[in-house]
């Protein structure tokens, strides 16, 4: 009856030990699904939260590109406004100092400007005159305006052969564009060029080669200074041509030494000191433009290719005017074999 007991007591005890190990692994499946269930939500959420800071970051960036482009336009809509503003005040100046400078009232400005007359002596230096002894008060919170003003009565007082007093207003308005805007700008840049301009008519040549020396060292600005040469030299104007063209060669000699361009730049230069009689300096230019660029034809473009022929025709020019027959003979015969 023990034994009976004991073996029931042992199969129980069996049933109990299967139905736990049963429920331990139903018990550890739930668990492990409940864990691989919260890792996907974890998963799930990281992922929405990604999502949303992605966009969040976007959305911040297009906010930030929206404000900046908000800010440009309101910098550009009060540049408009403040230009506007001085090209006002240039204008009223010119109308008020000039038209006051003795003519009446009503007078047309080019009248102003260029005659002297109706019984009174104005003349456009007495009128510049003028108009220049106000600049500095009416200016004095507007530095572009009042260099742009400064340029222009050096302009004006070049074309009446005062370079001296040239000098003084280009210096002024170089002073206030680098000053507002920095040495490197294209406007202080156009300025210099000016001055150095009229450093030369005013015979004051080592102040206006150091200017040249500050040019910027760019292609773009010896294409600018190079054209302008040479509208110099359709113009009749090759003392002023010549300044040009110098700092042209100054820049192409130091950043494209071996282009063709820095030869047609020499021929050029060559033919700005030709026109003014200056044989023995033209010389040396004229032939070394003329064979650099002789010698680099190949790379010349098509629709460039009537330079080298300009530049042999200058060659000829040269030697006609120097009187030199045997030379002038001889680039003939190859300009016609040039054809």
């Amino acid at each position: 009856m023990l034994a009976a007991l004991l073996l029931l007591l042992l199969l129980a005890a069996a049933a109990a030990g299967t139905g736990l190990a049963v429920w331990a692994f139903r018990e550890e499946r739930r668990a492990r699904k409940v864990e691989q269930q919260a890792v996907e939500k974890s998963q799930k959420a990281q992922d929405v939260a990604a999502k949303y800071e992605g966009k969040f970051h976007q959305t911040e960036a297009e906010w930030k590109a929206a404000v900046d482009g908000l800010h440009r336009a309101r910098a550009a809509e009060e540049a408009a406004r403040r230009s506007e503003g001085e090209t006002k005040a240039i204008l009223d100046f010119f109308k008020k100092s000039l038209l006051s400078a003795g003519r009446p009232g009503d007078g047309s400005l080019p009248a102003v400007f260029w005659a002297g007359g109706q019984g009174r002596d104005v003349t456009l230096r007495k009128a510049l005159d003028s108009a220049e002894s106000q600049v500095a008060e009416v200016f004095a919170d507007r530095p572009m305006a009042e260099a742009v003003v400064r340029e222009m009565l050096g302009s004006a007082y070049l074309s009446v052969g005062e370079a001296a007093r040239a000098v003084r207003q280009y210096e002024r308005a170089l002073a206030l564009r680098e000053a507002t805007h920095g040495a490197n700008h294209p406007d202080a840049a156009a300025c210099r060029n000016q001055l150095a301009v009229a450093y030369r008519l005013a015979g004051r040549d080592a102040e206006a080669a150091r200017l040249f020396e500050q040019t910027p060292d760019s292609a773009a600005h010896a294409s600018a200074l190079a054209a302008r040469g040479a509208m110099l030299l359709r113009e009749k104007k090759p003392a002023e041509a010549e300044l040009k063209l110098r700092g042209c060669l100054t820049i192409r000699q130091k950043i494209q030494p071996d282009d063709w361009t820095t030869f047609d730049t020499k021929s050029s230069l060559g033919e700005a000191l030709l026109d003014q009689s200056k044989f023995a300096d033209a010389e040396p230019l004229l032939l070394s433009g003329y064979q650099g660029m002789k010698q680099r034809e190949d790379t010349i473009p098509s629709q460039d290719k009537p330079r080298l022929t300009k530049a042999l025709e200058r060659l000829v020019r040269l030697y006609e005017a120097w009187g030199k027959e045997d030379e002038a003979m001889k680039w003939r015969k190859e300009l016609a074999a040039a054809g």
